[in-house]
């Protein structure tokens, strides 16, 4: 009886190791699809952002040029544009 007791004791240890491994192994997919959703997900935020400042420096020149077509001066431009100095300067010479 103490060989069968053995017997089903290491049984039920080696399916507790293969429960656990496959526990570990669920828990490290679900990590990795967390991950990659995040990364998804993190991308498209960026994507999103830098289409945000692409259409805010293009309202920005803009309301540049129309400033410089009322014939306000540049360092005004550029404080309430939040364009450079010399993008505004350009942006009087290309008129």
């Amino acid at each position: 009886k103490a060989s069968e007791a053995l017997t089903l004791r290491l049984e039920q240890e080696a399916l507790l190791r293969q429960k656990i491994a496959e526990a570990e192994a669920e828990a490290q997919r679900k990590v990795a699809e967390a991950e990659a959703e995040a990364s998804q997900k993190i991308a498209e935020a960026q994507r999103k952002l830098a289409e945000a400042e692409e259409r805010a420096e293009k309202q920005a020149v803009e309301i540049a040029k129309k400033m410089i077509a009322a014939g306000a001066a540049d360092d005004f431009i550029a404080q309430v544009t939040g364009l450079a100095a010399a993008q505004v300067a350009q942006l009087r010479q290309a008129r």
